[in-house]
């Protein structure tokens, strides 16, 4: 027996699955198989021009997704929204909040109680969030969100794109984009692996790009290319942060706050440490950091701060 709750709301109170195309165009699809599995589609926007597509198939038992696009606690969407939901295994949660032009969400979760949370919003209708979660294997958790207008004040403007995939057991991976043309790349592979990505700007000149990857288990990354934050740090150029971390609890920690910062992490082994924190001074500084460690037991910590003429 399947169980499906399936709702599409316009701002004309039309049900999209049985009336005509309304000027928004909204299209809506759920397929469940299994038992005790709950579909929700709430589409309420109020934009002539967008339109929003929700698709959502669930196999298995006692799976919910979410999908909310437009919805009426105020907030509003202009432009097309596409979110694609499918989950095969048990007790799996998918959640997709999507507020603003071009948003895209791709959500693949196979396995048991697997949970995905991604939300997009925004203002510019140049923006163009998309973020792709893949889950493999059960209990991993991941957030993606791309967000403008929050209370933080933070505002996006250009291109995000976010892709998660988390091959193991009990992963817990956390993507945050705030800024211009941002892009995470995480991959986890074996189990117990968390990531935080965090990327944060308001200067239209931004390119920040942070590429994770962890193969083996208890491996933890923390990455942090920030602006507009309550420390006030300022970043202006192009930040590249690239980690990778073969074998079990690695750490590495990396943040840059400033104009041209790249840091590039290789740790392979057991028990490596790494921790690298670049603040630029201006928009001429390029910093640049590369560690790598191969065995057991290794630490590395780089400093760089401060204007060009003042680097350590």
């Amino acid at each position: 027996m399947s169980q499906l709750f399936l709702k599409a709301c316009f701002s004309a109170a039309l049900i999209g699955f049985f009336s005509t195309p309304a000027v928004a165009d909204n299209i809506a699809d759920s397929r469940t198989t299994g038992d005790r599995n709950l579909s929700t589609i709430d589409q309420a926007g109020v934009d002539v021009t967008g339109a929003s597509e929700a698709f959502i198939v669930q196999s298995g038992d006692r799976n919910s997704s979410e999908i909310g696009q437009g919805k009426s606690t105020g907030i509003r969407q202009h432009g097309p929204r596409s979110a694609n939901v499918t989950q095969t295994g048990d007790d799996n949660q998918s959640r997709v909040e999507q507020n603003g032009p071009n948003n895209t969400a791709d959500v693949e979760q196979t396995g048991d109680g697997n949970e995905s949370d991604v939300k997009q919003g925004s203002v510019d209708l140049a923006d163009d969030n998309e973020a792709r979660v893949t889950q493999l294997g059960d209990d991993n958790l991941s957030r993606v969100v791309q967000r403008d207008g929050t209370p933080t004040g933070r505002r996006q403007h250009g291109k995000r794109s976010a892709v998660v995939l988390q091959d193991g057991e009990e992963n817990n991976s956390s993507v945050e984009q705030t800024g211009p043309n941002n892009i995470a790349n995480v991959e986890q592979l074996g189990s117990g692996n968390e990531s935080d990505v965090l990327q944060d700007s308001v200067d239209l000149a931004d390119d920040n790009e942070a590429i994770v990857v962890q193969m083996g288990d208890g491996n933890l990354s923390t990455v942090a290319q920030s602006e507009g934050i309550p420390t006030g740090r300022r970043q202006h150029g192009f930040r590249q942060v690239t980690v990778l971390q073969d074998g079990t609890d690695n750490i590495s920690n990396v943040v840059q706050q400033g104009p041209n910062n790249s840091a590039s992490v290789e740790q392979f082994g057991e028990l490596n440490e790494s921790e690298i924190f670049q603040v630029g001074g201006d928009g001429t500084s390029q910093n640049t950091a590369t560690v790598f460690q191969s065995g057991r037991g290794n630490r590395s910590r780089i400093l760089q701060a401060g204007k060009p003429t003042g680097k350590r």
